[in-house]
């Protein structure tokens, strides 16, 4: 059943996990969803799941970007636009590197593994609601802002062997959500952060 407002949706790591649902369920409530990933071949299969009641293009679209690359930032959000018209309503930060979990410790992982999370899991959410700020702000007709919603963890708050950059970055997460929110509050865009786990 379709909703009675279609609104758009901007959701980054949309080529696995929680995101094939979370399209899916979108999709069928009659909004419109652009994913974002850095891996073409999950997002490829993702998409053919869609286009079978879909229509890419006019309800849904899918970006190619990877995340520990800001200078793809700009057209990855130039591209996401054009199935939203200059109105994105909700920003997704879902994409996460979660490489090593439970082997790699503060005793043996790589700073290629270590950046590699910080890019990614704290980093790539800043930048990425800096790039939609514009297409989330209240202007013109527009009487609200959008929403960013970023997906942090439980393991901010309570940690396991192995989870050091995990741990950190989603830590981090709740930090800069929580301070966005007072930034971005006279533009009114709201800023909210989940803890799934």
């Amino acid at each position: 059943m379709a909703t009675t407002k279609a609104r758009n949706y901007l959701i980054t790591g949309g080529g696995r996990g929680i995101v094939r649902g979370l399209g899916r369920l979108l999709l069928q409530s009659g909004h419109r969803v652009c994913l974002l990933d850095s891996d073409s071949d999950e997002l490829d299969h993702h998409a053919s799941k869609f286009d079978e009641k879909h229509t890419r293009g006019r309800d849904f679209n899918i970006v190619v970007c990877n995340l520990r690359k800001p200078n793809e930032f700009e057209s990855a959000v130039e591209q996401a636009n054009r199935l939203f018209a200059g109105h994105l309503d909700v920003l997704i930060n879902n994409a996460a590197h979660t490489g090593g979990v439970g082997s790699a410790n503060a005793g043996n992982i790589s700073l290629d593994r270590w950046n590699a999370s910080l890019e990614t899991n704290l980093t790539a959410p800043m930048l990425m609601s800096q790039h939609c700020l514009p297409l989330l702000s209240r202007s013109g007709e527009r009487q609200e802002g959008g929403s960013t919603i970023t997906i942090s963890s439980t393991r901010a708050v309570m940690s396991e062997p192995g989870n050091e950059a995990c741990s950190t970055t989603k830590a981090g997460l709740i930090g800069v959500t929580q301070s966005m929110a007072v930034s971005l509050a006279p533009q009114v865009v709201r800023v909210n952060a989940i803890l799934p786990g």
